[in-house]
């Protein structure tokens, strides 16, 4: 979707607006949210009684609300420690877009497959058939009813959990908050303004009382100039002007981050998500930049998508320096209760 469509849309859906055109507007959708509603409920009826299950167990990811939730840090994480602990691990992916993605897990887990077919089944079933794998991960898959899961973890933006409250067109709720149920883990994932006080959780047990719940947030562990090559200390990037220039779900969390860091955030070019930038995209953000400005910030599924454009990237911002913002989850309560979890289900394999 276009960024000035995708930003007319949310305007329009989270509108107090009493215009009268608007307000017809949002009762269209809101029939049509219901037809949604009656739709998913149906589809998950059907594919719940005909679940599937395989002989490798499945730890999904997922989400109730469209993007921008930190799943994929997550499954890296994940990932990650069971790499460490000598399991053969296996991703399933998206469909076959999103290479960004994609490629930005290959750079962090090296040998790690990340299968990505038409759909997620046949996905699972050709990383289980291809080789020996103990564990699949499952990206973004709350909404696979028809898969039998070992654990489902549920993440939520910290920000905005439920989005505007309403279901796909009128909201972004991909289901109906009382899915939360389903969860095995909750995450509240972007915490950087993380309190005890929050009332998040009383939300969240209103309709899962059993489920663990978890805080985290991005941090930011490494900043490199991608023009030279070189790292430099993250005292540098305290009170350095900068502009963001990124293709993510929820650019508002990279800024924050750098924020949070102490990076001073002058302008922000934004795109679509998984935007593959072009020439003239470098060239027009290189001509819209302020003449002040001599720093340019990218996250690592930015960097994905330009590293093979680096001499145009060096054309586009001669005399400017564009350093690449490589993050880690940080969990903030309760990083136990996963990790507790995942070795329950190891101690099973290794039974």
């Amino acid at each position: 979707m276009n960024i000035g469509i995708e930003k007319a849309y949310s305007n329009l859906i989270n509108s107090e607006s009493r215009n009268f055109f608007i307000l017809v507007i949002l009762f269209i959708l809101g029939v049509l949210s219901y037809v949604y509603l009656c739709v998913i409920k149906v589809l998950r009826l059907i594919r719940t009684k005909k679940q599937i299950s395989y002989k490798v167990p499945i730890i999904s990811i997922g989400n109730i609300t469209w993007g921008g939730t930190g799943k994929t840090p997550f499954v890296i994480e994940i990932a990650r420690y069971l790499k460490e602990r000598n399991v053969e691990v296996a991703i399933v992916h998206h469909g076959r877009s999103y290479q960004d993605e994609v490629k930005m897990m290959a750079d962090k887990l090296g040998d790690i497959p990340v299968f990505q077919e038409k759909t997620k089944r046949v996905s699972i079933e050709k990383a289980v058939s291809s080789k020996v794998v103990d564990v699949i991960i499952l990206d973004d898959g709350y909404q696979q009813w028809g898969i039998k899961k070992e654990i489902e973890v549920l993440c939520l933006n910290y920000k905005l959990p439920f989005g505007n409250g309403f279901l796909i067109p009128r909201g972004n709720l991909r289901e109906e908050i009382t899915a939360i149920k389903r969860a095995d883990i909750i995450v509240f994932n972007k915490a950087d303004n993380y309190s005890e006080e929050n009332m998040l959780t009383e939300d969240v047990k209103q309709y899962n009382s059993q489920a663990p719940i978890i805080f985290s947030r991005y941090k930011v562990k490494e900043a490199i100039d991608i023009l030279d090559g070189t790292a430099i200390d993250l005292d540098v990037l305290r009170n350095m002007e900068g502009a963001v220039l990124t293709a993510v779900a929820d650019p508002d969390s990279v800024i924050n981050t750098l924020r949070v860091l102490g990076a001073d955030v002058k302008q922000s070019f934004l795109f679509p998500d998984h935007h593959d930038f072009s020439k003239e995209d470098l060239f027009k953000v290189a001509a819209d930049l302020d003449r002040e400005i001599k720093n340019i910030f990218i996250t690592e599924k930015d960097y994905i998508k330009i590293k093979d454009k680096i001499d145009i990237v060096k054309k586009a911002f001669s005399g400017n320096k564009v350093f690449l913002i490589k993050i880690n989850l940080e969990f903030l309560k309760n990083a136990e209760a996963l990790f507790g979890r995942l070795d329950i289900l190891l101690a099973r394999l290794n039974g």
